[in-house]
């Protein structure tokens, strides 16, 4: 099923004043910006006929120059929620023309859902890709998420902007997790940089989204300020008392996961905890992923990283999408052909129904299915199968030999170990016996 293409004026026209609209995006990353242009532009027009046009805008953070700028310039916001660090903004709050609620970035999903800034119209999304179903559409984010699966959950109504600048890669980056509300929620089960709990896309209902926009815009996000004197000398500082705590034992010699916070202090600590070759390559958790980890990962020195949104200029955006396409392309360069394959590679080990799992919330022999989808996705010639079934249940023993003999009749050669006798019977034309070996 294909949902209906629009321009974003077209998009925009559908937007009635007075009315409150949700945006994806954390900082101007992944945020929504087409349509958002094209709206300032009818406020303006609007207001030059003598008729009021304003509308209320709930981010997941701060945005770019194509929301915030734009419709404070063209007067066209009469609320806006709960962060912002654009300068015609604040030059237009602080003249009194808009109502600014600064509040905790952490709480406006969860007011939103409560209902204390009323009714969500509109949610607009950028997307990267998107899965269009018949009930339910499957909206991979492009480079932060935001408040968009509150957004798209509430909202009377859904527009995607899916905006070609960012690679459909980007769907690999993201962990799409809507939390529970007081007093029902727990505590989130994140322990490692790298545990998955949630889905790469935003599932919204297929009867809210009115239609697309095709469109390809960069990023607003901006670099933080070079490193000075000052802030090299913190950096270097800070570095320095970590490492000497390690030494001393206070901090395993294996170190520790780091929570880094933003900007260019920051950066600073960050850059001289990756020139310090006594400190091990680490892991981090950070709000938003700024230039310098990228580089930092590029070079080894950060394993792991796990953020809100990377806010990156567009140049280091595109190295981390390359990098991304590099390893998806090994083997399979067409990005539509190496789709097929991992379906069909899924279908084949009957994997079809986990496909919303991450592989932490799989039971061994799940995995093991996984483990072999994974290596055969490429359609490879030769394959080594070293006792695939050991140690896993009845069901996933069944589906495992029954993928590796479609692979046999499909032409591939596969060299497969085993101790089980029934299994040779069933899949080998020829049989090697090692004994005593």
């Amino acid at each position: 099923m294909a949902y209906k293409r629009m321009t974003a004026a077209e998009a925009a026209t559908l937007i009635k004043n007075g009315e409150n609209i949700a945006l994806s995006g954390f900082t101007p990353s992944g945020a929504a910006k087409a349509v958002t242009k094209e709206l300032a532009k009818i406020a303006v027009a609007e207001h030059e006929a003598g008729r009021p046009f304003q509308v209320g805008i709930f981010t997941g953070a701060s945005t770019g120059q194509s929301t915030d700028g734009d419709l404070a310039n063209a007067q066209a916001i009469k609320y806006r929620a709960p962060y912002t660090t654009n300068s015609d903004f604040r030059k237009h709050v602080n003249m009194g023309e808009i109502a600014y609620n600064d509040i905790h970035l952490s709480q406006m999903a969860q007011e939103l859902r409560y209902g204390f800034m009323g009714e969500v119209d509109w949610a607009i999304l950028e997307v990267c890709d998107l899965e269009e179903g018949e009930t339910t559409c499957k909206a991979y984010l492009t480079s932060a998420g935001g408040i968009s699966p509150t957004a798209a959950r509430l909202a009377k109504h859904v527009i995607l902007e899916h905006n070609q600048f960012h690679s459909p890669d980007a769907k690999y980056l993201h962990d799409v997790y809507e939390l529970q509300d007081p007093p029902y929620r727990q505590p989130i089960p994140i322990v490692n940089v790298d545990d998955r709990i949630g889905t790469p896309y935003v599932e919204i209902d297929a009867s809210k989204i009115v239609g697309v926009v095709e469109c390809n815009i960069p990023d607003e996000a901006r670099a933080f300020k070079d490193l000075d004197p000052v802030t090299t000398q913190i950096g270097n500082n800070v570095a320095a008392f970590l490492a000497s705590d390690m030494k001393r034992g206070i901090i395993p010699s294996s170190f520790l996961p780091l929570q880094s916070g933003v900007g260019t202090t920051a950066n600073a600590i960050l850059a001289a905890l990756s020139m310090d070759k006594s400190i091990p390559d680490f892991n981090i958790f950070t709000e938003v992923l700024q230039d310098a980890v990228v580089e930092m990962m590029l070079h080894g020195r950060v394993k792991k990283a796990s953020a809100c949104s990377l806010t990156v200029t567009n140049e280091s955006l595109m190295k981390v999408y390359d990098n991304i396409n590099y390893f998806c392309g090994l083997y399979i360069k067409d990005k539509k052909t190496r789709k097929q394959y991992i379906e069909e590679a899924i279908d084949l080990v009957g994997l079809s129904e986990f496909k919303k799992f991450y592989p932490k919330q799989l039971s061994g022999g799940l995995l093991r299915r996984l483990n072999i989808a994974c290596g055969i996705a490429h359609k490879p010639k030769l394959i080594f199968l070293d006792e695939p079934t050991v140690a896993v249940d009845p069901q996933s023993r069944n589906n495992i030999l029954d993928g590796i003999k479609k692979l046999r009749d499909n032409g591939a050669t596969i060299v497969y170990t085993t101790h089980y006798m029934e299994e040779v019977e069933i899949l080998c034309d020829r049989i090697i016996i090692l004994d005593k070996g």
